[in-house]
């Protein structure tokens, strides 16, 4: 009996985790960096910076949705006030042996803003506006 209710209880903590996401930690490409949290991601690229709000849950293709915030940047001096909170963006990806594609969609209606492939324990490489 006591083999059956591990197995129990261990199904019953498996479903509890919910399904898989994409790993914590640091994913990096060219033009951008991506730090992955179980409750969301920050990235920066180039020209930009935003957020993905919530869990990145993977269906059983590897695949994620999530919205968040994209601000853009520019060279140059910059007011203090002037990015203010950036617009809603889209953002879509699939992970596959530790790497993902990247696709950031923004607008009404959606349109590619851009689009990364990262490495999950890479630092990324990012060459800020000036």
């Amino acid at each position: 009996m006591g083999f059956i209710a591990a197995l129990l209880a261990a199904g019953a903590l498996a479903m509890a985790e919910g399904p898989p996401g994409v790993a914590s930690g640091d994913w990096g490409g060219q033009h951008i960096r991506l730090s992955v949290t179980a409750q969301g991601a920050s990235y920066d690229l180039d020209c930009a910076h935003g957020t993905i709000d919530g869990s990145l849950a993977l269906d059983a293709g590897g695949k994620f949705e999530a919205k968040g915030t994209l601000v853009r940047e520019r060279g140059g001096p910059v007011r203090i006030d002037e990015f203010g909170k950036g617009e809603p963006a889209h953002y879509e990806g699939t992970v596959e042996d530790g790497v993902m594609t990247l696709r950031i969609l923004t607008g009404d209606p959606p349109q590619e803003f851009a689009s990364f492939r990262l490495d999950h324990g890479k630092p990324g490489r990012v060459f800020k506006c000036r």
